[in-house]
């Protein structure tokens, strides 16, 4: 089971600016306000089933999944 969820691109507010290699909801203690997922042909079921899921209950206040291919 995996036991992790990375987004392709997230954007978190109240946080210091320092360099980090991992981002661990936490230890941040800080809910990213905004996820944007790249779906494609093996990620886009998970994308718009089980990862929405998991943000909606994590409170993230906005989800895009763009397809690039349409």
């Amino acid at each position: 089971t995996k036991k992790f969820v990375a987004p392709d691109v997230m954007v978190c507010f109240g946080i210091d600016k320092q360099p980090r290699r991992v981002y661990q909801l936490w230890k941040e203690k800080s809910v990213p306000a905004v996820i944007i997922e790249i779906a494609s042909e093996t990620t886009w079921s998970a994308d718009l089933t089980k990862k929405f899921a998991l943000y909606q209950k994590l409170g993230v206040r906005e989800y895009y999944v763009f397809d690039p291919e349409y």
